[in-house]
């Protein structure tokens, strides 16, 4: 049986030693707070070029290569082994870049934090993704990209039938 000083003490060697997502998650009480804490983090340094995304989130560089493909059944999705994030070809070129800033962070919190990519990660990410389309476009714009990303999906979950 493991006390609470026993445990405090392991946390504190595990954040001493660089693991600095464990000693975020302490504040917290449950992922869903962690999540909402961090969608109010900025982005910033986005660069796109349709191949490669670099931004600043959470005091961090984060680069991943971007692969357009035919028929990805979540619009956008990402590899849990390499620096690489995917969006259906379906997605209109002005669209992209949100959806790629989409990606980037729900792979970086899934990965850092341990948050679930289709649960808390996600509903981060999309609020940042929100933030960010907004900065350039309007919110009928958004409504649309909204729209069009939900319309993909769907077409491409009909292909699984």
């Amino acid at each position: 049986m493991t006390s609470k000083i026993g445990s405090d003490v392991i946390q504190k060697k595990l954040t001493h030693f660089g693991f600095p997502a464990i000693q975020d998650k302490l504040k917290f009480k449950s992922k869903e707070e962690l999540a909402k804490e961090l969608s109010k983090k900025p982005v910033s340094d986005v660069w796109f070029t349709g191949d490669r995304i670099r931004l600043t989130f959470d005091e961090e560089r984060i680069s991943n290569k971007v692969n357009v493909v035919k028929h990805e059944q979540w619009v956008g999705s990402f590899s849990r082994k390499r620096p690489v994030v995917y969006i259906d070809n379906d997605v209109p070129g002005k669209y992209r870049r949100s959806l790629t800033i989409h990606e980037t962070i729900e792979k970086y919190l899934s990965e850092k934090y341990g948050l679930d990519p289709n649960n808390e990660a996600h509903f981060a990410a999309e609020e940042i993704e929100r933030r960010e389309f907004l900065k350039s476009h309007s919110q009928r714009e958004w409504e649309e990209y909204s729209n069009i990303t939900e319309q993909i999906h769907r077409k491409e979950l009909s292909w699984l039938k």
